[in-house]
């Protein structure tokens, strides 16, 4: 039951994440869609029988944790599913927690195309998911569960959930966030656009970049 129960601390940070960026707190929605997917991967892993309390990383180290998975039928979920872009995002949001950041860091995304690549990225994951009590009855995970009850945060705004087209909701009009962070400052930019703007989407997030000027 150790993957049910990660799974149900998975989704709680994945509402909460949902429920943030719905609401405009995007920094800290996005920094708990980190924490929700670094546990969600663990959950496979677990599946998979790996002793997850040995792994000393997080999320932040990506291709490391990523090792664990190449010898498994999960790596085709990076090769063929996971957005990477929205994973690189979500390796560099984990370190904004602690401002532990050597060298000047920025993300940047269209807000609803982060959250349609989290609600696809949990869909996915989720399908995977399938557990047996002792009885050899089969154990719903929390996700599921809030699925078949039409939970209200779970729903609103979710493509997947709603079934529309991910290339129409990924072209929805949307604000622009950036997050930017120099070490030998003392507080981090946040960023986002004053209008909302529309771009075309083939498969990938758009990508939007932030820079220090020079003099």
């Amino acid at each position: 039951m150790t993957a049910v129960n990660l799974a149900t601390l998975a989704y709680i940070d994945y509402i909460a994440a949902r429920y943030l960026i719905n609401n405009d707190f995007v920094w800290q929605g996005s920094i708990l869609a980190s924490t929700a997917i670094e546990k969600y991967l663990k959950v496979l892993l677990v599946i998979r029988e790996v002793d997850i309390s040995k792994i000393k990383y997080h999320l932040d180290n990506l291709a490391k944790l990523k090792t664990h998975f190449v010898n498994t039928d999960y790596i085709k979920l990076f090769n063929d599913y996971f957005d990477d872009y929205f994973l690189d995002i979500l390796s560099k949001v984990y370190q904004f927690r602690y401002y532990d950041i050597k060298i000047p860091t920025s993300v940047g995304f269209l807000t609803n195309q982060f959250l349609g690549e989290l609600d696809y990225t949990v869909f996915i994951i989720e399908q995977l998911l399938e557990a047996k009590d002792k009885a050899n009855s089969i154990v719903h995970t929390k996700y599921q569960r809030e699925v078949d009850n039409k939970e209200k945060n779970l729903f609103h705004n979710n493509y997947v959930l709603n079934e529309v087209a991910k290339k129409e909701f990924m072209e929805q009009s949307s604000n622009g966030f950036v997050i930017y962070y120099n070490p030998l400052n003392m507080d981090p930019i946040l960023g986002q656009t004053t209008e909302k703007i529309t771009v075309p989407y083939k498969g990938k997030m758009w990508k939007i970049e932030i820079r220090e000027g020079t003099k």
